[in-house]
C-alpha cells in the first residue's frame, strides 16, 4: 500500500450488537505444544508453499464451542489465500458454507497494530480473542490487552473504504454504503456492497477495483496536503469541542474548545478561540452558523484541528 492507513482513513473520512469479549475454552498454548506435529510434519511439496490458518486448528470450533481444536490436515479448505484444517468433513462443510463467519480478523494479523500503524503484522493463537462473534490474534499480551479495554476502537479497522461500496465508487463515482449482509473479504479485509450484483462484480476482479480505489485516495491526500499548505474556509454550525466530541484545542487543552461541524460530518477544532473570538466561544452551544478561514495543523480521524485567521457568524 502506497499510503499509511490512518492517512488512508482520514482521506476515506472526507469521501462522503456489543458482545463482551470473551476467552476461550482452554489455551491455545497449551494445546499447540502437545497436537504440533499434525500440521509441522507435513512434508509434501504442495504443503511448503501454503499459508497454514491458525496454526492447524480448526477456525469453526473457536467460533462455535470456543476451543482450540487441531484440525486433520488431510481435511482443509482454503479461503482468501490461507489454508484451514478441520476435524472432520462436516466440519469443513460448516466452513465452506459460510468462510467468512469463521475465519479471523484480517486473516489472523493484528487489528491493534494495523489500527494504529497500517501495518500487517501477523498474530498468534496464543493471544486471542473473541468480540461480536469474531476472532481475533495479536503478536503479543500488550496489543491483546489493548483490544480488550476498548474493542469498539478497533473492532472496525478492517472495513475497508468505511463500509461503502467498491464498485458504485468506481463504476459511477457515488458513495452508497453496503451492508454486512453483501461483504466480500479481500486480503484479510472486509468490502461491504448494496446488492449481491455489486458484491459479485467485486469478487470476479477485485484488484481492478483496490487499484482504482486507491488511486482515488492517493490523489485525494493530494488535494489534502495543498489545503493544509495553503489555507482552507470551512463552513458549519458551532459546537464545544470537549463535550460534544471530546476533544481539546492542542494549544490550550485546558479549555473545552470551539469547533465547526460541517454538514459531512466532519468537526474542525478551532485553536485558540477563547481568547481570539471570545463573545463567539461563549456562544457554541447555540449552535450558530460559522465560517472559518485558516491552515489545517492536524488531522485525526473525522477530527481538524486549525489554526485560524477568521472567524465570523454568517446567520
Amino acid at each position: 500500500m502506497k499510503i499509511t492507513n490512518n492517512r488512508r482513513r482520514l482521506a476515506l473520512a472526507m469521501f462522503a450488537t456489543a458482545i463482551t469479549a470473551t476467552a476461550l475454552t482452554g489455551t491455545a498454548d497449551a494445546q499447540h505444544k502437545m497436537s504440533d506435529h499434525s500440521v509441522s510434519s507435513m512434508k509434501d511439496t504442495d504443503m511448503m508453499n501454503v499459508k497454514v490458518g491458525l496454526d492447524g486448528y480448526c477456525p469453526v470450533c473457536v467460533i462455535e464451542v470456543k476451543q482450540w481444536e487441531k484440525g486433520n490436515p488431510a481435511i482443509q479448505s482454503t479461503f482468501d489465500g490461507v489454508t484451514y484444517s478441520f476435524p472432520n468433513q462436516a466440519i469443513k462443510a460448516k466452513f465452506d458454507a459460510n468462510p467468512q463467519k469463521y475465519v479471523p480478523v484480517l486473516g489472523g494479523d493484528c487489528i491493534v497494530c494495523f489500527a494504529k500503524t497500517g501495518k500487517r503484522i501477523p498474530g498468534s493463537v496464543r493471544h486471542s480473542a473473541l468480540y461480536s462473534g469474531r476472532l481475533y490474534l495479536f503478536p503479543s499480551d500488550s496489543e491483546k490487552q489493548a483490544f480488550l479495554a476498548e474493542p469498539n476502537s478497533f473492532n472496525d479497522a478492517d472495513l475497508a473504504i468505511d463500509g461503502e461500496c467498491a464498485v458504485c465508487l468506481v463504476n459511477a463515482d457515488k458513495h452508497v454504503p453496503g451492508t454486512a449482509e453483501h461483504t466480500v473479504i479481500h486480503h484479510g479485509l472486509r468490502y461491504q456492497f448494496p446488492s449481491a450484483n455489486e458484491a459479485i462484480a467485486f469478487q470476479q476482479s477485485p484488484e481492478q477495483f483496490v487499484s482504482k480505489i486507491d488511486a482515488q485516495i492517493e490523489d485525494m491526500i493530494g488535494k489534502m496536503d495543498d489545503v493544509k499548505s495553503n489555507g482552507i474556509r470551512l463552513v458549519g454550525r458551532s459546537g464545544c469541542a470537549a463535550c460534544e466530541f471530546g476533544v481539546t484545542p492542542l494549544g490550550s487543552p485546558d479549555t473545552l474548545g470551539l469547533a465547526v461541524v460541517r454538514q459531512d460530518g466532519r468537526v474542525t477544532v478551532v485553536e485558540g478561540a477563547h481568547a481570539n473570538y471570545p463573545e463567539i466561544y461563549k456562544s457554541r452551544f447555540d449552535g450558530q452558523q460559522l465560517a472559518v478561514e485558516g491552515h489545517i495543523v492536524k488531522s485525526q480521524g473525522r477530527i481538524d484541528w486549525l489554526q485560524p485567521t477568521s472567524l465570523q457568524v454568517i446567520n
